[in-house]
């Protein structure tokens, strides 16, 4: 009976059941959501993972590289809308971003609307942001409460 289905029918079903916007509540659930779909059959894994690249969050540069990876060996270059960055102030494990994560993202993620960075910290530490001016303006939002630059 799936088969019958055109493949855009089956999207608008698969994009019912999910958030279509970055939200850190329901961003998991969405996630998992997708993830459950893949499985059911060939045409959901193939829209269900398209959609699982529109919105990614990323809490490290390795997590990011790798995001950056998948995207480019899938052919996924038009899919990435949204880029959630939680960036660590005052966590030295996870490394810092550099020019080259954000310079690899904006050259892969063709798509890429927004791109927020949740910066996390102690109000007196500074974090070097010069390499965001690599990104056009109008796909940058920074700040705790995603204000706009």
């Amino acid at each position: 009976m799936l088969s019958l289905l055109p493949p855009e029918l089956l999207q608008q079903i698969i994009e019912s059941t999910i958030p279509h916007a970055f939200h850190s509540q329901t961003y998991d659930e969405r996630q998992a959501t997708l993830l459950r779909l893949s499985f059911v059959s060939r045409r959901f894994r193939q829209i269900s993972q398209t959609l699982l690249f529109e919105i990614v969050l990323v809490h490290s540069p390795e997590t990011l590289e790798m995001v950056t990876d998948t995207i480019e060996s899938k052919g996924f270059l038009t899919v990435l809308r949204e880029a959630i960055c939680r960036v660590r102030m005052h966590d030295q494990v996870r490394g810092t971003f550099s020019r080259r994560n954000f310079e690899r993202l904006s050259q892969t993620a063709q798509n890429l609307r927004i791109l927020a960075l949740r910066l996390i910290g102690h109000g007196g530490e500074t974090m070097d942001l010069s390499v965001l001016q690599l990104l056009p303006r109008e796909r940058l939002v920074v700040g705790a409460g995603l204000s706009k630059s």
